[in-house]
């Protein structure tokens, strides 16, 4: 699962070098050796501090931490959840039809809420236009890049930019981890215009270097990718198929005589009575709460004739036993990104979870010393001492550090509980 924080994002926040960061320096931008705040991909390229992959998995771990206790995430993620279908309190009582006991279609409640929409997700490789290096500032570094190419599309908001797949140094990583991201795009006048920084198409490959401490320069045009994949990613709500509809209902094989009083047909395969066979159907998903994920799914066909979907009676005559869902939930972008205040929640939550330190300047190793000092530390005679709440102290976040109880009194009062009565 990729992080919704980005690598790039997480460097603004902490105010990093931008060169450095990214293993990237030259007579312009000199690593001052006092101060040594390159950083490298791995761990074992610098065994006294964190590398970028160390980040990654902090940043991961603060997404996790928070996901778990508000139970929604901050930024639109697609999920494909598969859950209970949900039964009777008296567990011997069964539904022979999809109405509730007040009339209504079956809620499901799904794992996180904050519900977008419902759908499969589609990706469409829209082009991929070659880069182009500049120098914005005029410094004498080349510091930005551009990417344009023509396009029917009307708006922005579906467009992501990947690393070409000839460019990932691990093909078995997940299309999620090779976004480039935040970027800006722009349309007018039937061209699409992706601006970012250079030190966001530096060439991947360069970084599975297994030598050690490898510095790029930044003003090598090899050092970074000569094109950018671009594709529109969307939630297609028409799914016809139990593989890429809304939802898919899921019965197991009952046994006999149930499979039998089922009569013994599809949607089982290989067939009803094989006790390993599963039963599938389509369904469509209605949205009864979004903020909690209350969905309502049941099961439906497409009349062609009509152009619409029609619900069906359930295909084996009872009710379904789990239901899987495709769905995009968390909460709204902000112009495109993910909100300022949770950025920034993410980040020194992270700092917090991070095993050791960075390279880094004096006032980065200052402010990064701030969000993982412990506040929980007792010393010993003439020693300095600190107390903190027992509800600090206990906060499900799993740490006392200054990143960790920061978070904590941010988040505690951002959870919605549901209450159930009986």
């Amino acid at each position: 699962m990729a992080n919704l924080l980005s690598l790039e994002q997480f460097r603004r926040i902490v105010k990093m070098h931008p060169y450095h960061f990214w293993q990237l320096a030259n007579s312009s931008v000199p690593i001052d050796r006092p101060c040594d705040d390159l950083l490298f991909e791995e761990d074992w390229q610098n065994s006294d501090a964190m590398s970028r992959t160390g980040i990654r998995e902090a940043i991961s771990m603060a997404e996790r931490k928070i996901r778990e206790w508000l139970s929604y995430d901050i930024a639109p993620r697609y999920r494909v959840d598969t859950v209970d279908w949900p039964r009777r309190v008296n567990q011997q009582e069964w539904r022979w039809n999809d109405v509730s006991a007040i009339d209504r279609s079956i809620g499901v409640r799904l794992p996180v809420g904050h519900v977008r929409s419902i759908g499969m997700q589609v990706q469409t490789l829209l082009d991929s236009p070659a880069v182009v290096l500049s120098d914005e500032n005029n410094d004498g570094v080349i510091d930005s890049f551009t990417a344009t190419f023509a396009t029917t599309l009307t708006s922005t908001d579906d467009l992501i930019a990947y690393y070409a797949t000839a460019d990932r140094w691990d093909l078995t990583l997940p299309d999620e981890d090779w976004k480039i991201t935040p970027l800006s795009y722009t349309i007018a006048g039937g061209v699409c215009t992706v601006r970012g920084k250079c030190w966001q198409v530096v060439n991947p490959i360069l970084y599975a270097d297994q030598v050690g401490r490898t510095t790029y320069d930044p003003d090598d045009l090899a050092t970074y990718v000569t094109t950018i994949s671009i594709y529109r990613e969307y939630i297609d709500p028409n799914g016809q198929t139990v593989d890429d509809a809304q939802a898919t209902l899921i019965w197991e094989t009952n046994p006999y005589p149930l499979w039998y009083f089922a009569g013994g047909v599809s949607p089982y395969t290989p067939n009803a009575s094989d006790p390993a066979a599963l039963g599938k159907a389509v369904a469509r998903v209605g949205i009864r709460d979004a903020e909690i994920g209350l969905i309502t799914p049941d099961q439906a066909i497409y009349n062609a004739q009509l152009g619409e979907w029609q619900r069906v009676y359930w295909s084996t005559g009872f009710e379904p036993d789990r239901v899987q869902v495709r769905y995009l939930a968390g909460l709204p972008l902000v112009n495109g990104q993910m909100d300022r205040t949770w950025q920034d929640i993410t980040a020194y939550l992270a700092l917090a979870e991070l095993e050791g330190p960075i390279c880094a300047c004096e006032s980065v190793r200052a402010r990064l010393h701030y969000w993982q000092f412990d506040l929980a530390r007792t010393g010993g005679a003439n020693d300095e001492s600190y107390a903190i709440s027992a509800e600090d102290l206990d906060n499900p976040l799993g740490g006392t550090r200054r990143g960790h109880i920061h978070a904590w009194k941010r988040l505690k009062t951002m959870r919605r509980l549901i209450g159930y009565t009986f």
